[in-house]
């Protein structure tokens, strides 16, 4: 009879603790948002409400647990509140472009074209890029990248339109010096979230080359260009020759050829 006493007793604290230890888990619902780009989701914000989304603002101010953003340089405002703001890391400043994550609220707040209950919140590398001028150039001159267009997607920053100018390095002067008399091409690519950039020379017809430049953001103000090997234009060769550029002309960037930007 003792026996079966200590055994009943001894299973119920067995339940007892097992209760308790499902009871203190907490487990974040899955979330599945749909990514919505900024231009849709400013037209019709009413059409999301109650929805869970994903898209690209800029950050207009921040305090706490709240923050305000907007979809476009003066455009309207979104109060973006939760523990997304709160835990983000790194913590947002005023001007970042960041990636939100939440549930669009039914209700609406005066002054708002929408609010946000956010569960995360991120801002990507290309962030402090898209700050500046958009632009970035080799200390010696030879290599400029300009972002002319870009639209934020999924998971990275796509670059619709875009230059680079260059000057190889066996040319008498620099970039710097001649207003970009050297080479200037098209360029078409996107950068990841992370800050890891893939591109396509163009034709000045916009065909992509058979070539391109990876263009890798380094998180403090430069970003580390690797090319594929470059062939001169036709249209070019006469140009370069003008500036002093020795050789035949025949190949402006060789396989593998790093330089390190910075941001203008």
């Amino acid at each position: 009879m003792r026996f079966a006493f200590l055994f009943a007793l001894f299973f119920l604290l067995a339940l007892s603790a097992g209760c308790g230890g499902r009871s203190a888990v907490y487990r974040e619902p899955p979330h599945h948002p749909e990514f919505v780009e900024g231009a849709k989701f400013s037209e019709n914000p009413a059409k999301f409400k109650g929805k869970e989304v994903q898209f690209v603002a800029r950050v207009v101010d921040i305090d706490g647990a709240a923050m305000q953003a907007e979809m476009h340089e003066g455009g309207p405002r979104l109060l973006v509140e939760g523990k997304g703001v709160s835990a983000a890391e790194p913590r947002p400043s005023r001007g970042d472009y960041v990636r939100l994550y939440g549930k669009v609220a039914e209700d609406d707040r005066a002054g708002y074209v929408a609010v946000i209950d956010s569960y995360k919140v991120t801002v990507p590398r290309w962030s402090e890029l898209m700050r500046t001028s958009r632009s970035l150039r080799s200390d010696d001159g030879h290599v400029e990248v300009q972002i002319l267009s870009a639209v934020a997607a999924r998971n990275s920053l796509e670059v619709k339109e875009g230059n680079i100018s260059l000057m190889p390095e066996s040319a008498a002067t620099r970039l710097s010096d001649i207003a970009f008399i050297g080479m200037t091409l098209k360029i078409r690519g996107e950068i990841d979230d992370d800050g890891e950039g893939d591109f396509d020379y163009l034709e000045r017809s916009g065909q992509r080359m058979r070539s391109g430049f990876t263009l890798d953001l380094d998180g403090d103000g430069t970003a580390t260009f690797k090319t594929e090997a470059l062939s001169v234009p036709m249209e070019y060769k006469e140009a370069l020759k003008a500036v002093g550029a020795s050789g035949d002309g025949s190949v402006a960037l060789p396989e593998g050829k790093t330089y390190r930007l910075r941001y203008r």
